[in-house]
């Protein structure tokens, strides 16, 4: 059986969290703790994420021809423009069959 000085001992190596101190950063996020207040700055991680695609220099932020949006730009328009038809009716069972949207369809009430 371990004596109590071996434990301790063993504990003092194994246990990191005992002699770490105040924390200054964590995964890249600066932390500065105080008697008054804890700050956290994430300056340091968003900069390694800038730096890690390449968008920390200005030739790679250039801006993109392509729409950044998962919708086209026209969508919001659109919708608010367009109404389908009713639902449970003939033309909507028809637009249903056309588009092939039967396997993937949610019931919105009609009033």
């Amino acid at each position: 059986m371990a004596s109590l000085v071996e434990v301790s001992d063993w504990k003092r190596k194994c246990d990191p969290f005992s002699y770490l101190g105040l924390v200054k950063d964590c995964n890249g996020v600066d932390i500065e703790q105080s008697a008054e207040y804890i700050q956290i700055s994430y300056s340091g991680y968003i900069d390694r994420v800038l730096r890690t695609h390449k968008w920390d220099t200005p030739a790679n932020m250039k801006p993109s021809s392509k729409n950044i949006g998962p919708l086209p730009a026209d969508a919001i328009q659109k919708i608010y423009k367009e109404s389908g038809p009713a639902e449970g009716t003939a033309e909507h069972q028809a637009h249903q069959a056309l588009n092939g949207t039967e396997t993937f369809v949610w019931s919105v009430r009609q009033r």
